[in-house]
């Protein structure tokens, strides 16, 4: 089944990693990448009023969140996720720089599902995304589909 992940993130040397780290995963995993938090809240409502399944442009399995996003942060989005009763149920993973403790846990307030320090080098990348991958793309059943 082809898998589609969302990264919200403005910072693109981290999309380049990103894209790097899903060169090693089976095929079948589709990234659409947003720059700002408006533009993906945009583009999430965009698939919730056409037919959600339709053509390349239908809700993804999973989120990737940065927090520090230009016009709406990554706390606006979760924010307004959590509002959208269709939005609500799309696992949504916090990737940021930030290791502070008060951001984690208004992530999880917020109803983050996991919140991931940015690793530090290209090695611990793949390995967050090996763990990403047995997660949520192997284990766990996506309100999406089948795991």
């Amino acid at each position: 089944m082809n898998r589609s992940l969302l990264l919200i993130e403005d910072n693109r040397a981290d999309v380049r990693l990103v894209q790097e780290c899903l060169r090693a995963w089976e095929p079948g995993v589709s990234l659409t990448v947003m720059e700002d938090g408006e533009r993906a809240l945009g583009w999430m409502y965009r698939a919730v009023g056409e037919e959600i399944s339709s053509g390349d442009h239908r809700l993804p399995d999973l989120v990737l969140l940065d927090l520090n996003l230009p016009v709406v942060d990554g706390f606006g989005v979760l924010q307004a996720m959590q509002a959208h009763p269709e939005l609500s149920a799309i696992p949504t993973i916090v990737l940021s720089s930030s290791e502070n403790r008060s951001d984690v846990r208004r992530a999880y307030e917020l109803t983050a599902n996991c919140y991931i320090a940015k690793p530090r080098n290209f090695a611990r990348w793949l390995e967050m995304f090996d763990a990403l991958e047995a997660y949520w793309f192997k284990t766990a059943a996506l309100p999406g589909g089948s795991p």
